[in-house]
């Protein structure tokens, strides 16, 4: 009786450590899969903040080239404007210079006519001079 006592305290024994060793595996395994999770949500954190940085490098430079094109499109209308105004102070200098011609060519035809206007009243005058110390 004290053999098989002996015995099934032995086997008790032996479960008890059988128990308690699939119990450490089993521990082990739940550690080493929750360090894989771990690892895991740490990658694709890590991923994710590469992700936003990509993004907002990517709106920054999107910002950049818009106010760029917008700078340039403004650069652009600034010579155009310049352009338009030169266009327009050259043609009021035109149309000036023609004035002035156009002007002097009036004046110059005014003049005429005074003088010949001053030769026919002259030619008048002694046409009736004449014609009244003949009478």
């Amino acid at each position: 009786e004290q053999q098989r006592l002996s015995e099934e305290a032995e086997q008790q024994k032996l479960a008890e450590e059988a128990e308690q060793q699939r119990l450490s595996e089993e521990a082990e395994q739940q550690k080493l899969a929750e360090e894989a999770e771990q690892q895991r949500l740490s990658e694709k954190a890590e991923q994710q903040r590469l992700a936003d940085e990509a993004e907002a490098q990517r709106l920054a430079d999107e910002a950049n080239n818009n106010e760029q094109r917008l700078a340039e499109e403004a650069e652009q209308q600034r010579l155009a404007d310049e352009a338009e105004l030169q266009r327009l102070a050259e043609e009021a200098e035109q149309q000036r210079l023609a004035d002035e011609a156009e002007l002097q060519r009036l004046a110059e035809e005014a003049e005429q006519q005074r003088l010949a206007d001053d030769d026919w009243l002259m030619k008048k005058h002694r046409e009736w001079k004449i014609s009244n110390e003949e009478n």
